[in-house]
């Protein structure tokens, strides 16, 4: 579960809304067969371009994101976010 932390919106140079999520989740399988030491919740900023933003809210702190998680240019991005 992703559980949304916090959010800032602003425009890029080029004039595009951008929304940076910040989430809380719990570390993969992955992450814990690959650690020679592992505690507490793993913490990711993760951008949201263009309309997608606008659905975060100061409402949605707290609750579950959702939506497909990728990687572009070295950044964790979103798409199609909801909020459960």
């Amino acid at each position: 579960m992703k559980k949304i932390l916090g959010y800032r919106k602003f425009n890029s140079k080029k004039g595009t809304l951008v929304c940076l999520v910040s989430y809380q989740e719990d570390f993969s399988d992955y992450d814990k067969e690959h650690s020679e030491e592992l505690a507490g919740s793993k913490i990711t900023n993760a951008m949201v371009f263009g309309d997608d933003g606008k659905i975060f809210t100061k409402d949605c702190v707290g609750k579950e994101l959702q939506g497909f998680v990728g990687h572009s240019n070295g950044s964790t991005i979103i798409q199609n976010p909801s909020i459960k």
